[in-house]
């Protein structure tokens, strides 16, 4: 799983960077997402290392604390919460 969006880091603009997911904590009442970008994803496929991001922290209230998968969940909550609003998800 993954999304594309545009992002702006260090005063640089990469209008499809390709974004996902590389850690999440779960605790019973808020859920913590650590993201890493690429300026693409040919950039990510190419194996060439994640850009340097350091806002790249997500936070959200848990509200389904019965889910089964926690990354697939936390990106649900990035998507429905408007963190990314232009982004394309499910990028593979």
């Amino acid at each position: 799983m993954a999304f594309t969006t545009e992002l702006t880091i260090r005063g640089r603009t990469y209008p499809t960077a390709y974004v996902n997911i590389d850690t999440v904590q779960a605790y019973t009442t808020n859920c913590i997402c650590k993201l890493r970008a690429w300026e693409d994803q040919a950039a990510r496929v190419a194996g060439i290392e994640p850009l340097p991001w350091y806002e790249n922290v997500a936070e959200f209230v848990m509200t389904d604390l019965t889910a089964a998968n926690p990354i697939a969940y936390a990106y649900a909550q990035l998507e429905a919460g408007g963190y990314f609003p232009d982004a394309t998800w499910n990028v593979q």
